[in-house]
């Protein structure tokens, strides 16, 4: 399966928080693993974040970055997604770089796995998909 992964979902495998081992196994899984080019800046600026808050060392956020980019199968540019990414925000009034992951997976014919659960519930309630939350994408026999 190809699954487009958000940054709610990629920092989790450079950092020990909740959902940390659901990211890497889905990191370790055949699945081949999709997002936006974008993706790298969403992730390098959420590690940069933690950084400033004491959550983790610039060590460990760089080893984060550096390795951001080899644990995606492919890295698609964003400009031919921001009009469908700019019509599904509109729609969901959600944030345009959260709606970027929706637009690739859509055009991808992809399942969005996110651990944004405000988003996924948007989603889900719009009937776009399909979008998973971390658990269940890594659950057994998914």
């Amino acid at each position: 399966m190809n699954c487009v992964v958000d940054a709610s979902v990629a920092v989790k495998w450079f950092v020990d928080e909740p959902g940390h081992s659901e990211a890497l196994a889905l990191l370790a899984s055949e699945e081949v693993l999709i997002a936006p080019d974008f993706a790298l800046v969403e992730i390098a600026s959420v590690l940069a974040r933690k950084v400033v808050r004491g959550e983790i060392g610039e060590e460990q956020a760089m080893l984060g970055i550096d390795a951001a980019a080899a644990s995606f199968d492919r890295l698609p540019p964003v400009t031919p997604l921001l009009g469908r990414a700019a019509r599904l925000s509109f729609d969901l009034r959600h944030a345009v770089y959260d709606c970027l992951y929706l637009a690739l997976a859509q055009s991808e014919g992809a399942t969005l796995v996110t651990a944004d659960d405000r988003f996924r519930e948007k989603c889900v309630a719009a009937g776009l998909g399909p979008v998973r939350g971390l658990a269940a994408a890594t659950a057994k026999g998914e």
